[in-house]
């Protein structure tokens, strides 16, 4: 007896733990409502651990497309501290996937936030957002799957409400046509949270009584709060209000107008961003995840920064297609239905393609001489060769071969660059980087140094003096040359220029003499014309070398 006794008590123990793994289940909050075309509401994805531990769940939400629109997702109070995979999704797919976990001891409560879906109503009809391929494992450390019910929500999509006045009952009480500055657009969110408001003032009107909330068929009460025409609006919060206003008349209360006041002044949930690489640091098109939502309004649009550059509208998960080769910065803007912003920003470095490789390059280089620089590269590779960071020239590696590409070995291939460009006597660093043929650029090789020299003579083959010792002594001897030079040329100018000043006077005192003699001139006047003459010598300059003799002349004339 006691034996069946043991037996019974642990079949029975047996069957209420497997009772107990199996009584998880995921939820779908709110299960049911109405909501008119335009409206946006949220829905709480929960698990009930009911009373046992569980530390990860994942699950597939899907929704009728047609009849809703996917406004935002938000992991905000979720019980999971880490996510194996980001909960994303969109209209185009119809299905948000999410799967997360949080460490030991785990969670066993009935109602822990998973995540929050911010939906749409698009189009009149009956919506769904069901859960599928769902789990729900237990802290046990083996990973046992607890779920045994995942949830179904059903909505009822109603036609959008009209925002035009009532028709009056009574013709003699129309309805005031109402305006509100900051709210011009009954559809449209903003962010401001006051308005100027504006109502018409048919004939017999005394005034108006209104009231705001956020429900849509309110009546104000039957008192005047007002008579001028013009009066400001508060909208008390975030989300969608009412202004309620009808019209007091002699005879009676007008029909209410309902207009509604869309507010969203808070930025979108801060969010995170996080990297997806592959195929590892080299991936040229690693992806960007992310997510947020906006209580109010809903997300409107992400916008994407890369490295400062121009912001493009995009979706989770965005695909980067990263050119060049080093440190990045994404930054990714969240835009809510009224125009307010949430950046998340991350940095991240890629080695993207493979550099190329110099393997020498021609130092000393003498003045007038090429520039070899010699290296190898992948096949197809187009090498930019640079000196102290200025491009010199270009080099193909060889033609790219599709058969190594396809099946992924890379083919190293040795290239030459000969450059004429001169270089002044110094040191330079030569660095080189590599272009696929697909476009995707390298980072730059390591720096090799070389040394330009210039030389004056040589012995054996090498410079024996360089550029830089022979220039000072080139100048200092051409300068003892030029003064050497000028010293000879004003010396022998001063002995030519005496030189003749001697042939003058004697071709002169010849002349006297011959005159002398045929006209019969006494000694005085003689030596008076030779006194004459050497004043004029002093007075005047050196002749040209032809001979003249004047004095002949005149003595003949």
């Amino acid at each position: 007896m006691k034996r069946w006794l043991a037996v019974s008590l642990t079949t029975f123990a047996g069957l209420f733990v497997a009772t107990s793994v199996g009584a998880a289940s995921l939820n779908l909050t709110p299960g049911s409502g109405s909501h008119p075309v335009g409206q946006s509401w949220t829905v709480t994805v929960t698990v009930n651990a009911a009373g046992q531990a569980i530390n990860a769940s994942e699950g597939t939400i899907v929704w009728t497309t047609p009849t809703l629109s996917l406004k935002s997702i938000s992991t905000s109070g979720s019980i999971f501290q880490f996510w194996a995979i980001q909960p994303s999704g969109s209209d185009a797919t119809g299905r948000v996937i999410f799967s997360g976990g949080l460490p030991s001891p785990g969670y066993n409560g009935s109602g822990g936030t998973i995540l929050r879906l911010t939906f749409q109503a698009k189009a009149v009809g009956t919506a769904t957002v069901q859960l599928s391929g769902g789990k729900v494992l237990a802290n046990d450390g083996q990973g046992t799957d607890v779920l045994t019910t995942q949830g179904k929500a059903t909505y009822t999509i109603t036609p959008a409400t009209t925002t035009t006045p009532t028709t009056p009952s009574v013709p003699s009480r129309p309805t005031p046509l109402v305006t509100v500055t900051g709210f011009p657009n009954q559809a449209q969110w903003y962010a401001v949270d006051r308005g100027g408001v504006t109502y018409s003032r048919p004939a017999g009107l005394q005034g108006v009584s209104y009231i705001v909330d956020q429900q849509l068929s309110t009546t104000p009460p039957e008192n005047v709060n007002h008579t001028t025409g013009t009066f400001d609006v508060t909208v008390p919060s975030d989300g969608l209000w009412y202004l309620h206003l009808r019209g007091k008349y002699e005879s009676g209360w007008s029909s209410t107008v309902h207009y509604a006041l869309r507010r969203d002044i808070a930025p979108p949930e801060p969010f995170a961003l996080s990297l997806n690489q592959p195929r590892g640091t080299d991936d040229p098109a690693p992806q960007v995840l992310f997510t947020t939502t906006d209580a109010a309004s809903g997300i409107a649009k992400y916008a994407a920064t890369l490295d400062g550059g121009a912001a493009q509208d995009v979706s989770s998960p965005y695909t980067l297609n990263i050119r060049q080769a080093g440190a990045h910065e994404i930054v990714i803007t969240a835009v809510d239905q009224a125009g307010n912003t949430r950046e998340a920003s991350l940095s991240f470095e890629t080695t993207g393609y493979p550099a190329p490789i110099i393997t020498s390059a021609s130092s000393p280089l003498l003045l007038l001489d090429p520039l070899v620089v010699r290296g190898t590269a992948s096949a197809g590779d187009t090498v930019t060769v640079y000196v102290n960071g200025q491009a010199i020239g270009q080099v193909i590696a060889g033609p790219a071969d599709p058969s190594a590409a396809a099946s992924g070995v890379t083919v190293t291939i040795p290239w030459v660059l000969t450059s004429d460009r001169l270089f002044r006597p110094g040191t330079y660093q030569v660095t080189a980087s590599a272009t696929s043929p697909d476009g995707r650029v390298s980072v730059l090789t390591n720096p090799v140094s070389i040394q330009v020299v210039g030389h004056a003579l040589l012995v054996g083959g090498r410079p024996l003096l360089t550029i830089s010792v022979v220039t000072p002594l080139l100048i200092f001897a051409i300068s003892i040359f030029v003064a050497i030079v000028g010293v000879l040329f004003r010396t022998w100018w001063a002995l030519w220029s005496m030189h003749r000043r001697v042939r003058y006077a004697e071709e002169e005192l010849e002349a006297l003499r011959s005159v002398s003699g045929h006209q019969g001139i006494s000694r005085e006047q003689l030596n008076h014309a030779l006194q004459q003459i050497e004043t004029d010598l002093d007075r005047t300059p050196p002749r040209s070398t032809t001979k003249r003799r004047p004095t002949k002349r005149t003595a003949r004339s």
